[in-house]
This record gives C-alpha cells, sequence and structure tokens, in this order.
C-alpha cells in the first residue's frame, strides 16, 4: 500500500511540474499568439470550400487572406488550415478574386514555396488589429488564427500533446471496464470480476494522468473559436479532474482491499461510478471538439 501511494504521489508531482513548464513556455512565447489576417469580406460562402455540397456553420470559420471562410465542420476547419490551396476554387468567384488580389497573394504568388512556409509567412505578416474596424471586424472579438510556438520547450510539448487522441482510449475503456466489472459484482459475487475491476482501475488511473497531461499540452496549442474555444476549456479540466479522481479511486480501491469495512467499500464504489460519469462527459466533451456542437442532434 506505502509504494502504492509513492508511486501515484510520484506521478502526480512529475505531471504537475510538466504542466507547469509547458504553461510558462507558451505563456512566454510571444508567437505563440493568435494571428489573424486583416479582413475586407466581399462575401459569405453558403457552401463548405473542403465538403462543397455541405451548408457552411455559422461558428465555425477563419480568416485567410483577407476573408473569413466559413466550414461545417471542424475536420475541414482544419484540413483548410493544413492546405488551403487544395479548396480555393470550391469558394465562389468573388472570395477567390479577393484572395488573389490580397496583398500577401500576390507578394507570394512569384515566389513558389512548401506549406510550411507559406503558413510560416502568413502568421508572420497578418497580426491582428488593436481596432475592430481597420481589420473589417466591428463589434466582433477576433479568435481565430495559427498558433506557433518558437521555443524547443514549447514545440516538445506541441509534439507530445498530438499523441493525446491515441494515448486517451485507453483509461476510457479500462475504467468504464472497472465500473461495470464492480457493478457485474456487486450481483454475481463472482471473485474474479473484483480482481478484473481492481486491475483496471489501477492501470485506468496510470493511464488517465498520461492522456490528461498530454491533453492539456495539445489544449495549449489547439485553435478554436467561438462555442469550440469553449468547449475545449471544458473538455480539459474535466479531463484533469477525471485522472484525478482516476488515481482517488485507486487509493480507496487499495484500502478497501487491505480494510474491507462498509465505509470504505461505499467510498470505492461511489467515486469509481461517479468517476465512470465522469469519463463519458468528458469523452462527450472531447467528441464535440472534433465533430462539432451539433454532432449528437436528432
Amino acid at each position: 500500500m506505502a509504494n502504492s501511494n509513492r508511486f501515484l504521489v510520484a506521478v502526480i508531482g512529475v505531471w504537475a511540474i510538466a504542466l507547469w513548464f509547458a504553461s510558462v513556455s507558451v505563456a512566454a512565447d510571444p508567437a505563440s499568439a493568435a494571428a489573424v489576417s486583416p479582413a475586407t469580406h466581399v462575401t459569405a460562402n453558403e457552401y463548405c470550400p473542403v465538403m462543397p455540397k455541405t451548408q457552411t456553420e455559422a461558428d465555425l470559420w477563419l480568416d485567410y487572406e483577407g476573408q473569413r471562410i466559413y466550414f461545417c465542420h471542424e475536420v475541414c476547419k482544419s484540413r483548410f488550415r493544413r492546405a488551403p490551396e487544395k479548396y480555393l476554387t470550391n469558394l465562389p468567384l468573388e472570395m477567390q478574386r479577393a484572395i488573389r488580389e490580397h496583398p500577401q497573394a500576390a507578394a507570394t504568388a512569384d515566389q513558389p514555396m512548401d506549406m510550411a512556409e507559406l503558413q510560416h509567412d502568413h502568421m508572420k505578416d497578418h497580426r491582428p488589429s488593436s481596432d475592430p474596424a481597420a481589420s473589417g471586424i466591428a463589434g466582433r472579438e477576433v479568435v481565430a488564427g495559427n498558433r506557433q510556438g518558437t521555443s524547443t520547450l514549447s514545440r516538445v510539448g506541441q509534439f507530445l500533446g498530438r499523441f493525446h487522441p491515441v494515448a486517451v482510449h485507453l483509461p476510457i475503456g479500462v475504467l468504464l471496464a472497472a465500473a461495470l466489472a464492480e457493478a457485474i459484482f456487486v450481483c454475481t459475487r463472482a471473485e474474479w470480476l473484483s480482481g478484473a475491476a481492481r486491475f483496471s482501475v489501477l492501470l485506468g488511473a496510470a493511464a488517465a494522468v498520461g492522456a490528461a497531461s498530454l491533453g492539456w499540452l495539445n489544449a495549449m496549442s489547439a485553435n478554436y473559436d467561438g462555442d469550440l474555444a469553449q468547449v475545449l476549456e471544458y473538455h480539459r479540466w474535466l479531463g484533469a479532474g477525471t485522472a484525478v479522481l482516476a488515481v482517488v479511486v485507486a487509493v480507496l480501491s487499495e484500502v478497501y482491499r487491505r480494510r474491507p469495512v462498509t465505509m470504505w467499500r461505499v467510498a470505492y464504489r461511489l467515486s469509481l461510478f461517479i468517476t465512470a460519469a465522469a469519463v463519458g462527459l468528458t469523452g462527450h466533451l472531447g467528441g464535440t471538439l472534433v465533430y462539432g456542437v451539433n454532432y449528437l442532434a436528432w
């Protein structure tokens, strides 16, 4: 029991230190601020440039070469950001013409460069205006833009954060399996289910700490606007809280195994089922970030 507690404390300590260093690095990096193109919008696209037969959503947009471009899905927005030249021909002709005539586009038309260089120059040369009217956006908060950290620590944090979608599936699966095994054990009293729940809780707690750490790093360089920006805040804080709950469940599980009294049994099972519910809610918010706020609409 003492060794398990020391291990959990060490894991949480390393997690907190890593998040603190990454937060300081991103906060101190002036290049990580959002960059938005000065916009003189000639029209709005009714259909998504990535999926031309699908109508756009009002809260899914980004500014590109002076034009506000709307999308039907967060995934489409990400694809456009990575390779905008692939989808420009799907925009209305007025928007295509305005993009070609934009000063940044004209300056680079005769100097071919790869996509990484184009995105870098686009972010460097288009700083957000302090006057909304001067940028052509009056009365609306500018939140879009590409973030790019320049410090080594920031880049390492951003790179590690990209593994969050891969790592997060393990704690989701095993923590839900632990709750299911414990619920069936209560009904059947099959001892192997109790052992399965114990193993799943310990594995899930360790995996949750790792996945939440990667998710926090990923959120530092994420670029969402509108309702999704708020969803991201809820998702990362609830994810961190779920990881803490999973660690609490693991500790209570070991205490209950060594002191099988009613108080510890109730505390362990209650915290386990609460954690399972938190896992489901956190996963729902993660799905919202990928598929949009209306992806469960009937």
